[in-house]
């Protein structure tokens, strides 16, 4: 009867499964005459039982050369890893060393290298990831790409270029990844308040407004045009450097009965007599320019 690498496997795993025979018992019967055989199938299988000398069967497994088999094989216990990389490394495919880079030990930046030469955005933002690797350099790949979101995600990775994904972002004009981006620390917040500046809408500038560094002036600007009286309450209450006695015209001026009783008690439980009589005079001197202004755009 005629045996293959398979058969003998398959009667190593009856072994082992039988409970009869320990693993350091199977390798001091049969481990001198695999090694012999020099099969890397059989040396990966062998391998793995405890006892085994994981580092004798790895040789046979990198002189065959074949990339996938090194890979399998450096995640056993034991194995070298860097030996193992190398022959990954060699392959030169990019996932592939993705894959190999998080295996403790390995080279990191060698493996990094072969996915920067693939110029794939995607797989070089997840290689960014792995601990060790040129964060800068695979950001360079993700940047030239030019995808947002790709660019978005990649900021957050600790050593990113914050500012340079930034900038792809900013191009995109997208307001709400403008938004979320200007949340990343190192964001160039007044450049990424623009866009949503841009906008015109009252509740994403109110939001933004509540970012550390937003030109609160600028987003206020946007909710009082929009004229809402429960915006501009909501931008005064809760946005600390907000304009006060802005946000109160445009609420007395829309009647809006409601808003206006809440305004008066916030002013009365929060704004000093002096300050709250200046507020009252400047709403009323910008009604007084509402009504000169309508009384010369009628007559034209």
């Amino acid at each position: 009867m005629k045996l293959d690498v398979y058969d003998i496997i398959e009667l190593i795993d009856s072994l082992i499964k039988s409970g009869k025979i320990t693993g350091k018992e199977i390798c001091e019967r049969f481990e001198t005459q695999v090694l012999e055989l020099k099969n890397p199938i059989l040396s990966y299988k062998f391998a793995r039982i405890p006892g085994a000398n994981v580092q004798a069967h790895g040789k046979i497994v990198i002189e065959k050369g074949d990339a996938n088999l090194n890979y399998e094989f450096a995640r056993i216990p034991g194995a070298d890893v860097q030996e193992h990389g190398k022959i990954v490394i060699e392959k030169g495919d990019a996932k592939l060393n993705y894959k190999f880079a998080r295996i403790s030990s390995a080279n990191v930046l060698a493996h990094g290298v072969i996915v920067l030469k693939s110029n794939d955005a995607e797989i070089n933002y997840l290689f960014a990831r792995i601990p060790g690797a040129d964060v800068q350099s695979h950001g360079e790949i993700v940047i030239k790409n030019g995808d947002a979101n790709l660019n978005y995600f990649f900021a957050q990775i600790p050593g990113a270029n914050v500012q340079s994904h930034g900038k792809i972002v900013i191009e995109s004009g997208d307001v709400n990844l403008n938004y979320v981006f200007a949340q990343i620390p190192g964001a160039d917040v007044l450049a990424h308040g623009k866009v949503v500046l841009g906008s015109k809408d009252a509740n994403r500038n109110y939001k933004f407004a509540q970012i550390p560094g937003a030109d609160i002036k600028a987003h206020g600007e946007v909710v009082i045009e929009y004229g809402s009286a429960q915006d501009n309450y909501c931008f005064m209450r809760n946005i600390h450097g907000a304009d006060v006695q802005a946000h109160a015209a445009v609420i007395f001026n829309s009647g809006n009965e409601k808003y206006c009783n809440m305004l008066r008690d916030y002013l009365n439980e929060n704004i000093d007599p002096q300050q709250k009589d200046n507020i009252y005079t400047g709403i009323k001197l910008t009604r007084i320019k509402l009504l000169i202004d309508n009384e010369l755009n009628s007559q034209n």
